[in-house]
């Protein structure tokens, strides 16, 4: 049992110092190549959200003024329908019109005739 506790940091030992400087620095050089790496994968990151936080800020301004318009739209076709009937409303008054003044023209000649007729 002691043995195995002593024979495991041994073949630890055995092995890192098998590694030659070269090695070493070559597993060095993965490292930091890999830690470049990451920083250029960070920086795309970066421009990757700041261009996404631009497109959202860009669609909700334009979400906004589509909604605006909506709401222009619907307050032109409440105008638009309330000027349709009032144009109804004023038709039928020159209808109305019309035909009043067909009747005075009719009812002032019957005046006329009964005036005409009672003065002889």
């Amino acid at each position: 049992m002691l043995t195995k506790k002593l024979i495991l940091p041994f073949l630890f030992l055995v092995s890192t110092s098998i590694l030659s400087a070269s090695d070493m620095e070559s597993v060095l050089e993965v490292g930091r190549e890999n830690s470049g790496q990451s920083a250029v994968s960070q920086e795309k990151i970066d421009g990757t959200e700041k261009q996404t936080d631009k497109i959202v800020n860009e669609y909700k301004v334009v979400a906004k003024q589509v909604e605006g318009l909506k709401l222009y739209n619907e307050q032109k076709r409440i105008q638009i329908q309330a000027q349709l009937d009032l144009m109804d409303k004023l038709d039928e008054q020159l209808v109305q019109v019309v035909v009043m003044q067909r009747q005075i023209h009719h009812w002032l000649r019957e005046c006329s005739k009964g005036l005409s007729n009672s003065s002889h």
